[in-house]
């Protein structure tokens, strides 16, 4: 993209993306050619300010809307990340390669993780999380049919397209319905997660969950009970005596 002839503020481009703005509306609000936006988009995903995630979920329709900003000790304010007592969801694919720092949070001494800071870039924004007091850390059990991997639901449904092709639709909506009624259905092992659960500096409550995909995902709420309830759609949190 020539930077001499277009010249865009990132910080407006980013709430435009998180705002939920589509191809169409940058070419024309920018003026940009379908060349000049999709350099853009490579020169925010090579400087750090929109991950590939970021891009995967845009195109998904599903990016939450950016945070508000406001500085505090050289990153934002995480306050303002659970504002209105919401919970804001953030996904980190590939922990092992991106984002070592989540990986920390299951790693660091329980003596040292108090005081313990992590600076972290979250949707395009810098936070600074410094943890006053560790929750919980440990094994948590994932509820039935959440998390499950591209490969075990394509294995599912390629064994349903197989019974289909030897036996019929007919077959297999009768086996579907003897199934249901008599309560066959193959038992789901068990799926364990790790779960990281901490209480931050400005009353902010971050909970890191390390799951078989694997990825990481991240909850950052002003409220530990909103933390609780959205971890409660993802895994059994009968154990967290808090």
């Amino acid at each position: 993209m020539d930077e001499s002839t277009v010249k865009l503020s990132v910080e407006a481009v980013l709430k435009d993306l998180h705002g939920g703005m589509r191809t169409k509306g940058f070419l024309r609000k920018y003026g940009l050619t379908m060349l000049q936006f999709e350099a853009l988009l490579k020169q925010l995903i090579r400087k750090g300010h929109f991950t590939k995630e970021d891009f995967k979920l845009w195109k998904a329709h599903r990016l939450a809307p950016a945070p508000p900003a406001e500085g505090l000790n050289g990153g934002e304010d995480p306050r303002d990340v659970g504002k209105s007592n919401n919970v804001e969801t953030y996904v980190i694919m590939e922990p092992e390669r991106n984002h070592s720092w989540a990986l920390q949070l299951f790693s660091t001494k329980r003596e040292k993780i108090k005081g313990a800071q992590f600076k972290v870039n979250l949707h395009g924004k810098k936070y600074s999380f410094v943890v006053e007091q560790l929750l919980f850390r440990g094994a948590v059990e994932m509820l039935p049919g959440v998390g499950m991997s591209k490969e075990e639901s394509k294995r599912k449904r390629q064994e349903a397209l197989d019974f289909i092709s030897h036996h019929g639709w007919a077959a297999y909506l009768e086996q579907r319905a003897f199934t249901a009624n008599f309560d066959l259905e193959e038992p789901q092992v068990g799926r364990k997660a790790r779960l990281v659960l901490l209480h931050c500096r400005n009353q902010t409550f971050l909970a890191a969950l390390h799951t078989p995909v694997p990825a990481i995902n991240l909850y950052v709420g002003s409220s530990l009970e909103t933390i609780r309830h959205r971890l409660s759609k993802s895994v059994d949190t009968s154990v967290l005596d808090i």
